[in-house]
């Protein structure tokens, strides 16, 4: 229940393969397709990043700066094209916030320094109009009702950056009654397409909200994480993220020291000269000041909009860092945000330090130029093994499993495929494209997907007429053996000949007999079923001197799994197995007598069947 999600993105990335399929003559695969279109769509980013930031501070030299600082961001590009619903929401993300946000003209906050605006800026950053502004509510609310920790980064930014410009609260609501309509029809939609979908309203933010923050079952489930993790990963391990933020520290710093400076050394010469000539100092002057040579003020040494982004930059991050359970997929839209505001720190230091633009212009070549080189030198590569640190669980090598997998569903004689590998760490059927059986790995089990228990529907995005798709699910099984029952794994391999293709890591322990390997991508090996009559006979031999289990506590452990699962027979079986190893081991006991209970309410005409088997327990009573 709590894995429901909206269908809206799922839906977009089945049109892209949909599309895939009618042009059979590009030989797009459904994986493929589906990565080159979110690819597409998260790199958008960078020009949503520009507009956003355009809006607030309106100066190109830091709209273009920011978009710069995200194209070349290392956890940027390796997040939007491995985090998905992340990544692919961020560009409609913050083009919505632009789009509705409009900042008052010629205020203070909007000079940088001797930042100048465009002369047509004007009707730019004055008001907008209602009609987009509606539109970018409706693209807000979607994104939100997608992703609902979205409503926390747009509150905030949108408060942080809006509200200290406003004159009152009706003028507030005035501006945003457009986008809140617009953010209403999105809820509305969002929440008519789950209706659609599993016959509720509102069910996928409400079960978001009931894992996450109600129970908060991500901490239960997968751990919770120090203080200092989010520093660590961002800061610390990321040479890119460190260089930008030394360079906005070390610029923000000379801004601050080098007047205090000059300052403290004109008054030490004026006393100790005693004269009426003084250090002449020269600050550059705002564009309010221009006129006004008798009144030159230093510029501040951070900007309105930069104390202000840099407000909800702490608000934000203290909320996660809060969280018990941290990714750093959870501070996607934060690192955008970050890259804006040292954006308007480095271009509006700068400004004011340096009065000459070509000075200014080559300093900021020179430094693109040292963030491009980090990024090249420093980004994650599969030769040296540095991509390992990215993945999920170390899981670097799904690239070579998918490969393999599509190998196997190259092949025509591919019955059935076992797969020593997490299945949701690869593309599964999305790669293979054969309907064949596939054994895989869920967590520390070996789990079978046959084609008896799996549902064929009608499919509703094909432009080829009717026609059916075999679903497979995690929790209609034919199999089930744990980490620790390897070898009934292997017994199962042997009795089920249709598995005929293996895919299993280099130097793992395997049938010396009946395999032999055809191809190798890395550290994956692709093994194929043997037809010699000798090798059969040889794994029958084999197959007969393998025990059910290994032990008793094994045996019941995966009996609770598969009775979770549905499958009866197989866990009376497991626990016979285990009391004939212990025969006084009382919760198998227990166990097995409720199962007997249970069929014999739901099925009382076959209860006969179970007569014979009831354990000794039922006459502890």
């Amino acid at each position: 229940m709590y894995a429901m999600r909206s269908f809206m993105y799922p839906r977009f990335l089945a049109m892209i393969m949909m599309v895939a399929e009618q042009g059979g003559r590009l030989q797009i695969g459904p994986l493929q397709a589906a990565r080159i279109g979110h690819t597409i769509v998260s790199s958008l980013l960078p020009s949503a990043t520009y507009r956003l930031t355009w809006k607030l501070y309106g100066c190109d030299d830091v709209a273009n700066m920011a978009a710069i600082l995200v194209a070349l961001s290392d956890h940027l590009t390796i997040l939007g094209t491995h985090t998905l619903i992340n990544s692919f929401l961020s560009p409609f993300f913050f083009l919505g916030i632009a789009g509705i946000i409009s900042l008052k003209k010629n205020t203070p906050e909007r000079h940088l320094g001797s930042i100048k605006l465009h002369t047509d800026s004007h009707k730019e950053l004055g008001s907008v109009s209602n009609f987009p502004k509606l539109v970018w509510g409706v693209v807000l609310g979607l994104v939100c009702y997608i992703r609902v920790d979205a409503c926390l980064f747009f509150g905030v930014i949108v408060m942080s950056t809006t509200l200290p410009l406003q004159s009152n609260l009706t003028t507030l609501l005035g501006r945003f009654a457009w986008s809140g309509m617009g953010m209403l029809v999105g809820f509305t939609l969002g929440a008519l397409d789950d209706y659609l979908c599993y016959g509720y309203w509102f069910i996928s933010p409400i079960q978001w909200a009931k894992f996450n923050l109600f129970n908060d079952y991500t901490t239960l489930i997968f751990g919770e994480e120090d203080a200092m993790f989010y520093v660590r990963h961002l800061f610390i391990d990321s040479a890119f993220l460190s260089l930008v933020t030394a360079s906005s520290v070390m610029m923000l710093t000379s801004l601050t020291v080098l007047p205090t400076c000059a300052r403290g050394w004109s008054r030490l010469s004026a006393f100790f000269s005693r004269g009426k000539s003084h250090l002449h100092v020269e600050v550059i002057p705002g564009p309010d000041h221009r006129n006004n040579a008798k009144t030159q003020t230093a510029a501040p040494v951070l900007s309105g909009m930069s104390l202000r982004l840099l407000t909800a930059l702490a608000l934000l991050f203290s909320f996660y860092v809060a969280k018990g359970h941290k990714e750093v997929r959870f501070l996607h839209n934060w690192i955008v945000l970050f890259f804006v505001f040292c954006s308007g720190c480095l271009v509006s230091s700068l400004k004011s330090v340096l009065r000459n633009r070509t000075a200014r212009r080559y300093l900021l070549y020179y430094l693109v130029g040292v963030l491009a080189t980090t990024t090249c030198v420093t980004f994650p590569s599969l030769e040296d093994g540095s991509v390992k640190s990215w993945a999920f669980g170390n899981h670097g090598d799904s690239g070579e499993v998918n490969r393999a997998l599509s190998f196997i569903g190259r092949q025509r004689d591919t019955t059935g495929v076992f797969l020593d590998y997490p299945v949701y760490m690869t593309g599964g059927h999305s790669v293979l494209r054969r309907d064949v059986p596939i054994i895989g790995k869920v967590q520390h089990e070996y789990r079978e997907w046959s084609q008896k228990e799996r549902t064929r529907l009608p499919s509703t995005l094909t432009l080829a007429g009717r026609a059916e798709v075999s679903v497979a699910s995690f929790s209609k099984v034919a199999f089930l053996a744990s980490e620790k029952n390897w070898l009934l794994l292997i017994r199962r391999l042997i009795d089920r000949p249709v598995y005929n293709y293996a895919v299993v890591p280099e130097g793992k322990t395997f049938l010396r007999t009946g395999f032999s390997m055809v191809k190798r991508f890395e550290s994956v090996v692709v093994l194929r079923r043997n037809d010699s009559a000798e090798e059969n006979a040889a794994l029958q031999t084999l197959r007969r001197k393998i025990p059910i289990g290994p032990n008793a506590s094994v045996l019941e452990g995966e009996a609770r799994t598969l009775l979770t699962l549905g499958r009866v027979d197989m866990a009376v079986e497991r626990l016979q197995a285990a009391l004939d190893m212990e025969p006084t081991r009382t919760s198998a006991q227990w166990l097995l007598q409720s199962v007997f209970k249970a069929e014999k309410r739901k099925q009382p005409t076959e209860s006969s069947k179970f007569k014979d088997q009831t354990p000794p327990c039922s006459r502890l009573r």
